[in-house]
């Protein structure tokens, strides 16, 4: 396969992924969620993405999880940088910088997390990513301890390879709604 600009990738598995119908977003998240329940639903404190623009789904797992009492931290865009917020409860969110639901909280000094959910617009079978192109979950990433870095994606956005840059951060397990993929 020839290597697509990161640019141009990035444009057209956006473009598929908003023209996605809303049951397969449905059906296809919940197979996700499903998957990720019975790899990571045991640990105790999780960083999530708050889904948008046809990702994944992620408000009904970071709901469950809040109800049973496990600590969900999100990304929060202040003053174009990013940190993280602590999950109250829907009630306690707001609309953020790029038009994202993000927690009124700010989690002070968060260093470790069990697992991190990051979501990506192009990723390859051994769990490297093409995020947007702002470097926030590289960011994030890099300033955390975790014990598990797991993208959620749709299976036609998971390529055989993609090029990475020396800033770029794996991941360890990517689950879409066919397939788990685990880094070599």
């Amino acid at each position: 396969m020839a290597i697509e600009k990161k640019n141009e990738l990035r444009s057209r598995i956006r473009r598929k992924r908003r023209n996605l119908p809303e049951d397969y977003i449905e059906s296809a998240s919940e197979a996700v969620n499903s998957s990720f329940l019975a790899i990571c639903g045991n640990h105790s404190n999780f960083l999530f993405y708050y889904s948008f623009d046809n990702e994944i789904k992620t408000q009904k797992l970071i709901a469950d999880f809040y109800k049973k009492g496990k600590k969900i931290y999100l990304p929060k865009i202040t003053d174009g940088n990013i940190e993280l917020g602590i999950f109250q409860g829907e009630e306690n969110m707001q609309k953020g910088a790029f038009g994202i639901m993000e927690p009124v909280l700010t989690a002070e000094n968060i260093t470790t997390v069990d697992v991190v959910v990051v979501p990506g617009l192009v990723f390859d079978m051994n769990c490297n990513r093409i995020g947007f192109g702002k470097g926030f979950y590289d960011k994030i990433l890099a300033g955390i301890t975790c014990k598990q870095k797991v993208g959620f994606a749709y299976d036609f956005q998971v390529m055989e390879y993609i090029e990475t840059e020396e800033h770029d951060i794996p991941l360890d397990i990517i689950i879409t709604e066919k397939k788990i993929y685990r880094r070599k």
